[in-house]
């Protein structure tokens, strides 16, 4: 991740509108990928991922763990 890059490095991502029909992970696998933030990067989380249990249907994602504790199959 670049310093001046604002956004997450990896969208999986839909408008809240569509989380009730469509409640299920976009992927079925996430393996073998490297996310690499250096030290004077920007704040912006590692990921934004949808579906989520939530009022905006988005997961802010700052590790690997997170995205694992929401879906252990990742």
């Amino acid at each position: 991740m670049e310093e001046n890059y604002p956004k997450p490095q990896l969208y999986v991502w839909q408008p809240s509108l569509m989380c009730q029909r469509l409640n299920k992970p976009q992927l079925k696998t996430l393996d073998h990928n490297l996310l690499v933030r250096g030290i004077n990067t920007s704040n912006a989380p590692m990921m934004l991922w949808s579906p989520a249990d939530n009022k905006k249907c988005q997961a802010v994602i700052n590790s690997p763990e997170e995205l694992t504790a929401l879906y252990p199959d990742f």
